[in-house]
């Protein structure tokens, strides 16, 4: 092959190179004469692709990301020198079989498929991909974000691109893609992606991803125990009892899978009327999905919520307010996440908080000054550091998005597990923002408030779910705890004065 000076990318010409600190560039791996060679790629194709991905990985990682590049890279164009010598384009292979080529080599080669990794969050080790393989996906990924096509046709939907309007988001929880590459009959996946791309306008995008979850796993199933079927207008009654018995049976992980059930029988429907196969609608029988099970209520008791809050307040001080106001106000973490530095007025003298929650309509309540003053410091200290924003806790890195669900976790878990937080149990504290509304409602029904003041409180659309909050309000309230829960129920009492029923 001839010795072209485009074959090698040097790193001294990237950006990241050239940004990086005296601390990154003393390092002795990463000398100015360290390069990328694409003479090690067994084609044209794949060096023009490859360079393209390296360069856009040179404009927008660190230096120290690049170092474990350089690893990644020469072994994938072992695999690739050894396994895929014809290979012209990534794109010519479908991505789970070209990934799946690749464990088959690294297995062979005496490589480790995945590695442990200590999870902080759920107190358990996780295994994680080996990066060999995480970086094939890299490659896949931005291959596919640069194929001209509609974003639509494409395995791997932008959802920035995506010429849809998508009914809900969660702000608190930033999904970027759908990934339909787990689906691997590509008659199927092509008919998943209508029936996903009509519900992305009806539905919120977390169920949308709920339906994409339950497609994938009837997907492996038919793949490993129906391999003739290719196309969902293929399937009979027989199939669906098969899953029913494999799931009840087989899978061990998860014990009641009524949800994931209900999902799919939706989206055989919406593909009922779409691919206009009206059998796709008779496939599932009434008896066919389980009853769900009772909500169980749970909720902190107040020696529980003492011991918390006593570490929440040690927290980065935005962060504390969040999880305060949180508890404060009885909210889903969304909708306290997501308040607008507009949600407060007075009227009457008394302060009126707006709540716009992801799940409903917007309401109104009473608040107390106490909790005023705090969203109040809230509202202030994000002005000051980034101006006008959208949301009252805005991210660091984009002040246009909310804090993100994931960050709030990870902070809380962190701090559970250095202070070995237990409950009144002897159990280490999880991570469940939602047992602080429980808390709320369960204080509620002890000051004997009416159910219709108390769903209104809450943000519900109606008064059938406060029943689950009367049966937790029998535990013996311990003395110790006294001053704290006086402090709550004035709170309240001040709340409930205000408020008046429509």
């Amino acid at each position: 092959m001839e010795n072209r000076p485009e074959l090698k990318i040097y790193i001294k010409d990237m950006p990241c190179f050239q940004n990086a600190t005296e601390r990154q560039l003393a390092n002795k791996h990463m000398g100015e004469n360290r390069y990328f060679n694409l003479e090690k790629l067994p084609t044209e194709g794949l060096q023009t692709e490859l360079r393209l991905f390296i360069l856009y990985r040179g404009n927008k990682v660190k230096l120290s990301s690049m170092r474990s590049d350089f690893t990644q890279y020469n072994i994938l164009c072992r695999f690739l020198q050894e396994k895929e010598k014809t290979l012209t384009s990534m794109r010519e292979k479908e991505p789970e079989v070209l990934i799946k080529s690749l464990k088959a080599w690294l297995l062979k080669n005496g490589y480790q498929l995945y590695y442990k990794h200590a999870q902080i969050l759920y107190q358990k080790d996780k295994m994680i991909q080996n990066e060999i393989i995480l970086y094939l996906k890299k490659i896949l990924r931005y291959l596919d974000a640069q194929d001209p096509r509609p974003e639509y046709e494409k395995d791997i939907w932008n959802l920035e691109k995506i010429e849809q309007v998508i009914y809900k988001k969660n702000p608190i929880r930033n999904v970027m893609r759908l990934n339909f590459t787990r689906i691997t009959q590509v008659q199927i996946r092509e008919e998943v992606k209508q029936a996903i791309y009509v519900e992305l306008r009806h539905n919120c995008l977390e169920t949308v991803l709920t339906e994409l979850t339950a497609m994938r796993r009837f997907s492996k199933f038919l793949k490993e125990r129906r391999p003739k079927i290719q196309d969902l207008k293929d399937l009979r009654r027989s199939d669906i009892e098969s899953y029913l018995f494999y799931l009840n049976t087989e899978i061990q992980r998860k014990k009641c899978f009524r949800s994931e059930l209900c999902h799919l029988k939706t989206v055989l429907e919406v593909l009922a009327k779409t691919l206009e196969c009206p059998t796709l609608n008779s496939l599932f029988l009434s008896g066919d999905i389980p009853r769900g099970k009772k909500a169980l209520f749970k909720s902190y008791s107040d020696a529980e919520l003492i011991r918390l809050n006593r570490h929440i307040v040690t927290m980065n001080p935005q962060v504390a307010r969040a999880l305060i106001i949180h508890q404060m106000l009885g909210t889903r973490i969304s909708d306290t996440l997501t308040l607008s530095p507009k949600c407060l007025r007075i009227e009457d003298g008394s302060y009126i908080i707006s709540i716009r929650p992801v799940k409903s309509g917007e309401y109104e309540k009473p608040i107390s000054d106490d909790v005023a003053k705090l969203i109040l410091k809230s509202i202030e200290y994000t002005k000051e550091r980034y101006g006008d924003t959208p949301y009252i806790f805005c991210s660091d890195k984009n002040q246009n998005e909310p804090f993100q669900y994931a960050m709030i976790q990870y902070q809380v878990m962190s701090m559970i597990v250095r202070e070995d937080l237990r409950d009144d149990q002897g159990e280490r504290f999880g991570f469940n923002t939602h047992l602080y509304r429980h808390t709320y409602g369960r204080k509620l029904t002890e000051m004997h408030v009416d159910d219709y003041t108390i769903s209104h409180l809450l943000g519900h659309a109606n008064t059938s779910s406060v029943k689950y909050y009367r049966k937790m309000s029998n535990a013996v309230l311990e003395q110790e705890t006294r001053e704290m829960r006086e402090a709550l129920d004035m709170i309240l009492t001040e709340i409930i004065g205000r408020w008046e029923p429509a």
